[in-house]
């Protein structure tokens, strides 16, 4: 019997429903619905889920960039697949339109870091730790 690959799957993990445009889905906004601005993204993995952690730059120190953390994302591996062959369909789409997008060189392959850790016990074990050293204010 020859070996499945993940191409050969009968079923995806995830329902059809769970991507799409606004067009094609009756959308409401809950209780929890927030808008936030971020000009940062840290990516992360656990044994189980993806996770995207929004923060926006508001300082520097040493040279390095000071992050204030807003709002982390908890997803599938799945849905963060979906999600990156959906985002990056629209960046096309946006690019063939109004022109390419410059960002800094992503060649690099960045180290994938997968902790054992669930959720629960990676929120449990994260102390806010206050910032240290000086700082300079944005301008």
């Amino acid at each position: 019997m020859a070996e499945e690959t993940p191409n050969d799957a009968k079923e995806s993990a995830i329902p059809a429903s769970a991507i799409g445009s606004r067009k094609d889905q009756a959308r409401v906004k809950g209780d929890r619905f927030q808008s936030v601005y971020a000009n940062n993204v840290a990516v992360g993995f656990s044994n189980f889920d993806a996770n995207l952690v929004f923060g926006e730059i508001v300082d520097e120190r040493d040279d390095q960039p000071v992050i204030e953390e807003i709002l982390k994302v908890n997803m599938s591996r799945e849905l963060a697949k979906a999600l990156a062959v959906i985002l990056g369909q629209h960046l096309v789409a946006w690019e063939k339109q109004f022109g390419v997008i410059k960002i800094p060189d992503l060649t690099q392959p960045i180290p994938l870091e997968v902790t054992g850790e669930t959720m629960q016990e990676e929120e449990q074990g994260k102390a806010a730790a206050p910032l240290q050293g000086k700082t300079k204010k944005r301008k």
